[in-house]
């Protein structure tokens, strides 16, 4: 990005800027675009309280200059180009963090299969700093991360199997699947009815009509059924697969669902085995190479998690896609189960020293302040029992506080 449009920096680009270069830069010139953009000015100036302050002529420069930067610094790359590992002198410094498995770190590579158990290096620099970072995990198929997402695709004889069509993350992943085959993409796959995990598919379905084609689009019937309830804008399945038990074709690969009986992340989240390509797709399951993300990965029943790894970990595979982080290997899972089992030893040790009634305090006025109070405690003294073991890995301390909080209303909850 080497900068705004002339016509932009005409609208916009003074110290006092006036509705129609708003309008201009914000909208298109149709009569419909600039009716709403001028019903959006009306709620804006019509608001007298809880505005927020206005911007300075200097904010405003310095927000352009950042977006500049960061333009230069990712605009960089072009589909399917080498990678260098040499890091651009404009970013900030990327800590180094230790694997959790103790597994060999590895360049990614579109052309040599990742050994089984390694890690795709500086991951967060690369993700930070690349459109797409891609690794090839068999001779038909490839992992592909873009910003903090990741998914698989499939390359077929005829076309292209993507796993989830993850949201913003439309250019990413067309560029990697463009660096190693002009087959076009024929089929997707709705894993768990989430937006953030299938919410490019309006695009998807968009550019294959633009081919003439119709898009594929598989799901689970509870996945269908979940998109249905919650009134979801998104592109409906064409075809779906039982519950929780279900396989489909693509071409030659049989394609294998494990839907989880009682779910963790959400109640159509389910496990997508590629057989013969030894690979396991199942997106929030987990975060290879790094401990649990916020909640656990987001669970909305975090009692079954602990399940559903163990219900992975007996299926076949070699690889496993998770949606989020690293590649993930049978040690990651390991690893994962282990930070429960600590992190639950841990709530119980500081339920024993935050009994509930030291946090009674009738001059509060209300007892809806007590046990949150004693959460918030116990959660604390969890993680700093967790840290001497899990703080030097990545993410430890954005993610441990809202575990232990979650962990704790669990052993709480559930006997």
């Amino acid at each position: 990005m080497h900068g705004w449009a002339p016509d932009i920096i005409g609208a916009i680009g003074e110290p006092t800027t006036d509705a129609e270069g708003y309008l201009h830069a914000s909208f298109t010139d149709s009569l419909t675009s600039r009716a709403a953009g001028r019903q959006g000015l009306g709620r804006i100036y019509t608001r007298s309280e809880g505005r927020d302050d206005q911007t300075t002529w200097q904010t405003r420069n310095a927000q352009h200059d950042a977006v500049l930067k960061w333009g230069r610094r990712t605009s960089g790359c072009s589909s399917g180009s080498p990678r260098s590992n040499e890091k651009d002198a404009s970013m900030p410094d990327f800590p180094a963090f230790p694997s959790t498995t103790g597994g060999e770190f590895v360049a990614p590579s579109k052309d040599l299969v990742l050994p089984v158990g390694a890690h795709v290096d500086q991951l967060f620099r690369r993700t930070m700093t690349e459109p797409f970072v891609l690794q090839r995990l068999s001779e038909r198929s490839y992992w592909v991360e873009v910003g903090v997402f990741a998914t698989l695709f499939y390359v077929g004889e005829e076309s292209v199997l993507l796993m989830d069509p993850i949201e913003h993350c439309y250019d990413g992943v067309v560029a990697a699947i463009e660096s190693v085959t002009a087959k076009p993409l024929s089929t997707v796959v709705y894993t768990h009815f989430h937006a953030d995990h299938i919410g490019d598919a309006p695009r998807y379905v968009e550019q294959a009509r633009q081919d003439g084609l119709t898009l594929r689009i598989v799901a689970s019937d509870m996945t269908a059924r979940k998109l249905d309830a919650v009134g979801s804008v998104l592109p409906r399945p064409t075809e779906t697969v039982a519950w929780p038990k279900g396989g489909f074709a693509f071409e030659d690969l049989g394609v294998q669902m494990h839907g989880f009986e009682w779910a963790a992340h959400t109640d159509d989240h389910s496990a997508w085995q590629l057989a013969t390509e030894r690979i396991v797709h199942c997106p929030d399951l987990m975060g290879p190479d790094q401990p649990p993300f916020w909640r656990f990965t987001a669970n909305e029943r975090f009692l079954f998690a602990e399940r559903n790894l163990n219900e992975v970990q007996e299926m076949e595979w070699d690889f496993l896609s998770a949606g989020h982080a690293n590649i993930g290997s049978r040690a990651d899972v390991q690893f994962e189960l282990g930070y429960y089992r600590d992190i639950r030893n841990a709530v119980i040790q500081a339920f024993e020293a935050n009994p509930f009634s030291g946090f009674i305090d009738p001059s509060q006025g209300a007892h809806t302040a007590w046990f949150p109070a004693q959460l918030a405690a116990v959660a604390k003294d969890a993680v700093d029992l967790m840290r001497p073991k899990y703080g030097q890995y990545y993410g430890f301390e954005a993610g441990a506080p809202s575990n232990a909080e979650l962990a704790a209303f669990t052993v709480f909850a559930f006997r």
